[in-house]
């Protein structure tokens, strides 16, 4: 699954977010490991299955992950 991760904004410069394609979406509540030196909450979760109606074809399922 694709997946966007936001995490919140800080005074110093960096991106704010990053999407990574994962086999199973995190709890909220959990912790996610940003970098070597940040680990940031899951504060919400936000799915999208991107399906069009009258279509054979599954469609593509993602989620935007907000941290705090």
């Amino acid at each position: 699954m694709r997946v966007k991760f936001i995490r919140p904004r800080t005074q110093g410069h960096g991106r704010r977010s990053v999407e990574r394609t994962i086999n199973a979406v995190p709890a909220i509540g959990s912790k996610v490991a940003w970098d070597a030196d940040k680990s940031f909450t899951v504060a919400s979760i936000e799915y999208s299955l991107n399906v069009t109606p009258g279509q054979k074809a599954p469609g593509k399922a993602s989620a935007s992950i907000t941290l705090e």
